[in-house]
């Protein structure tokens, strides 16, 4: 598994380095956006009309805000934008890295470790944690929650 790992790290990595632009709209106008809102790039005027209707999410921007605040000395926002992107990445290996414990105990250890690689090696999952979406953000805490959930019932 470790092996596995490692190669799931490298393929995250490089997924958030190479992955351009967005996705979806809402990667962008949604989250990225409201970051800069608090960083003073923008106002709150300029931004979609769910910002003053109160009704898109908060905590993904109030993350990715935090995370730019202590790595103050990334200026450039592309450069930002991508080390938030590794950083989503990478949170996405470590919820699937947490999940082992509920996959060995579904399956022998042969077919958890298969599990294991085709949910951390497939083409689209190093893709998906790489986008900044609330999606990817989503699937994450779903694991982390669905691995602690079921570890407790133990």
């Amino acid at each position: 598994m470790k092996k596995i790992l490692l190669i799931s790290i490298v393929l995250h990595v490089l997924a958030g380095i190479f992955s351009t632009g967005f996705q979806h709209f809402d990667e962008h106008f949604q989250i990225i956006e409201f970051m800069n809102l608090k960083h003073g790039g923008i106002s709150g005027g300029e931004l979609a009309w769910e910002y003053r209707e109160k009704i898109r999410p908060w905590f993904q921007p109030f993350t990715y805000y935090y995370l730019s605040k202590l790595f103050f000395f990334i200026k450039d926002p592309f450069a930002l934008v991508t080390f938030l992107r590794i950083l989503t990445s990478l949170f996405g290996v470590f919820a699937l890295y947490q999940f082992i414990p509920v996959l060995r105990k579904w399956f022998s250890e042969k077919y958890a470790t298969i599990a294991y690689a085709l949910m951390s090696l497939s083409w689209f999952t190093p893709y998906i944690f790489a986008r900044t979406s609330s999606e990817s953000f989503g699937i994450s805490f779903f694991l982390l929650g669905t691995s602690l959930f079921l570890r407790l019932e133990d």
